[in-house]
């Protein structure tokens, strides 16, 4: 059968009578079947800030009301709910001069009108036409696609252990759908229990929607499907690392809006595990995820499978919507492969800074940056170009080839703030957007001066993945310092060691860690900063030693299961403070070590002559287990109990011993 094609009607600066038609058309449609988004909440619209609230509905009409402010995420987000012919009435304002971002978005839509039917352009002087829906609702059958998705996800159940499959597709191909109904078939077949995991419930809706399809006496409650004694759950990412439940299979969809060390850890801890993505989607970083994802596969679980779905079942094949949203959002922009024969030589590449007025006029800067973008961070989305081209004190410095973007930094400029802003922040009386680093200093740090300072912040830095290792990253980052008139650089991001070691050797100093795990990333934050004056070295001295004099109990606290790695790296970074071990604590310590004192009499010793030999030559020299006994049971403050575990050691008694052993090597 062939499906009906979807339309766009797209409106400019709509007169009050084109507001009452548009109206009365869409209170005359099927409730369950439309949707209107605008700015805000209101009696008929929703606000844009709920659009993956939809995400997996079923659309015929859908009004975008993108008059007053128009999210790009949102948009991308409801694209894929518009079934075969449905229509997308879009109101965008007449003079759109105050957004660089919406001025691309009209020009795209204008010329895409001009090649399709299935896109229309109306201005406000014409007569509107009523949108005609022709309601296509997707077969009820499974697709061929669908059906070789689940025989492959059954495969990883009946198959060799260790031999995970990674499911692929563009949005509307029915990934979710196909994972809902494996997952049924597999229950109906015995299995227990099933996990399933991604960024937010919200994107696994369909997934539940087809597996309670295929199970009509199925019961679903907070956030679990149950049918007879099985269960299909679904485990927020950071929840299913650290409780590890068992299961009979794991499904993580939308993998690719989760961090890569999250992805590796639970294809370490599963056996049987289900990656699936969406590639073109308003997530963004699907298009990266293939290639970041096969190398990590390829080192852990080399009989790894994949599948991708390419049938649509929401709408036609070569839907001229979807072709719209692609071009307009850069959803389906691929990074070309760097040829280095023809490179030019290293001393022929430039640097140069991009303004939003060159990113508007140069369609070819817009597709590479972006995709840059997606390559080096899993949360990269459109609203990031919007943000590049409208958003006031943000500057792009790019390392060309020609016409070759081969790496890309990307900054923000913030404060100072006004004496009383910067009072009440510090108070906690105020909360600010758009000012990341004088907040943390003041609200988190406790610096009161802190909103004195002129900072710029690094939002993200890319390099092209056929470049990296090569110091192009912190080559551009020196070529930065020397354009900028500024106080203060500065970085904020997901912890983890490799990018702190970048970080580290291009001379940025951490001054706060975050206090709570992000539930994606499943990491806390970590605030950095590079001085690059007088007045900012001083700031940035005052923000490490409030962190030095705050770190133990951190460390003991919020940070207690920061990375034993970690915790030595950022330990060695802090100016020293109040730990000499005098006379009694040394006599304390040997004691421990060489003869039977006991832990609990000498801890506090032990503390504190830990931190004078964290960073030496011989710490680094014991082995992993021995300094995470030594890091975990003094400075983490884990108890015996939750290391033996952690360890899988015999007893507590195996576990003293070898911490007495740990203390010898270091005496």
């Amino acid at each position: 059968m062939t499906l009906p094609s979807r339309r766009c009607l797209i409106l400019s600066d709509p007169q009050a009578e084109h507001w009452q038609q548009i109206e009365a058309w869409f209170l005359q449609h099927d409730e369950q079947r439309r949707l209107w988004l605008a700015a805000e909440d209101d009696v008929v619209a929703r606000s844009q800030r709920r659009a993956q609230d939809y995400l997996g509905q079923e659309l015929d009409l859908l009004v975008f009301d993108g008059s007053e402010l128009l999210r790009a995420d949102s948009l991308a987000a409801i694209f894929g709910c518009l079934c075969a012919g449905g229509v997308l009435l879009l109101i965008l304002p007449a003079q759109p001069k105050q957004s660089r971002w919406q001025q691309r978005l009209q020009n795209i839509a204008r010329q895409c009108a001009l090649d399709s039917d299935a896109i229309q352009w109306w201005q406000s002087s014409q007569k509107l036409p009523e949108p005609q829906c022709h309601p296509s609702s997707p077969a009820e059958s499974v697709t061929l696609d669908q059906q070789q998705a689940i025989t492959a996800i059954e495969k990883v159940l009946t198959g060799h252990r260790r031999r995970p499959l990674v499911l692929t597709a563009d949005r509307g191909r029915g990934k979710s759908a196909a994972l809902g109904m494996a997952a049924a078939q597999l229950m109906q077949q015995g299995r227990k229990v099933i996990g399933l995991t991604a960024p937010s419930k919200a994107s696994v809706a369909s997934v539940f929607k087809h597996a309670l399809q295929a199970l009509p006496d199925a019961q679903f409650q907070a956030d679990t499907l149950y049918w007879q004694d099985r269960q299909l759950q679904f485990i927020p990412p950071d929840r299913l690392l650290a409780e590890q439940p068992v299961l009979d299979l794991l499904l993580v969809d939308e993998a690719a809006a989760i961090p890569m060390p999250m992805l590796t850890e639970m294809l370490n801890q599963y056996s049987r595990i289900v990656f699936s993505s969406t590639v073109h989607g308003y997530e963004g970083s699907g298009r990266g995820f293939a290639t970041r994802f096969r190398q990590c596969l390829d080192q852990h679980a080399p009989g790894w499978h994949s599948h991708s779905l390419h049938t649509p079942i929401r709408w036609a094949a070569n839907d001229q919507l979807e072709a719209f949203s692609f071009r307009a959002l850069l959803l389906d922009a691929e990074l070309a492969e760097l040829d280095m024969k023809t490179l030019p030589d290293r001393s022929e590449w430039h640097y140069v800074e991009i303004s939003a007025d060159d990113l508007l006029a140069n369609e070819a800067y817009c597709q590479q940056i972006s995709t840059l973008l997606v390559q080096a961070h899993y949360r990269t989305r459109p609203s990031d170009l919007q943000l590049l081209l409208d958003q006031p004190d943000l500057r792009l410095f790019v390392l060309q080839a020609n016409e070759q973007i081969l790496a890309c930094l990307w900054l923000v400029a913030e404060g100072p703030l006004n004496a009383e802003l910067a009072d009440a922040v510090y108070a906690g009386e105020r909360r600010l957007r758009g000012a990341l680093l004088p907040q943390t200093l003041l609200a988190h740090t406790g610096l009161p001066d802190a909103g004195q300072y002129h900072y710029q912040r690094i939002v993200r830095i890319a390099v092209h993945p056929n470049l990296q290792g090569r110091g192009l990253g912190t080559s551009l980052l020196q070529q930065v310092e020397t354009e900028l008139d500024t106080e203060m650089l500065g970085t904020s991001f997901a912890l983890s060691e490799p990018l702190l070691r970048f970080w580290l050797a291009n001379g940025y100093q951490p001054v706060r860690p975050g206090l709570t795990v992000d539930h994606v990333s499943g990491r806390q934050a970590l605030v950095m900063l590079k001085a690059v004056s007088t007045s900012g070295q001083q700031l940035l001295q005052q923000a490490q030693t409030r962190l030095a004099q705050q770190w133990p109990y951190l460390l003991s606290q919020s940070l207690r299961q920061l990375p034993v790695a970690e915790v030595v790296l950022l330990s060695g970074q802090l100016p020293v403070t109040d730990v000499l071990v005098d006379p009694l604590q040394q006599q304390e310590v040997e004691a421990f070590a060489l003869r039977q004192r006991g832990l609990a009499f000498s801890q506090f010793s032990l503390q504190r002559w830990l931190w004078s030999r964290l960073n030496t030559p011989e710490f680094a020299k014991l082995s992993q287990q021995q300094q995470a006994i030594l890091v975990r049971l003094l400075l983490q403050q884990w108890s015996q109990a939750e290391l033996v575990e952690a360890l899988a050691l015999p007893g507590k008694n195996t576990l003293l011993q070898q911490c007495r052993q740990a203390v010898q090597l270091l005496l």
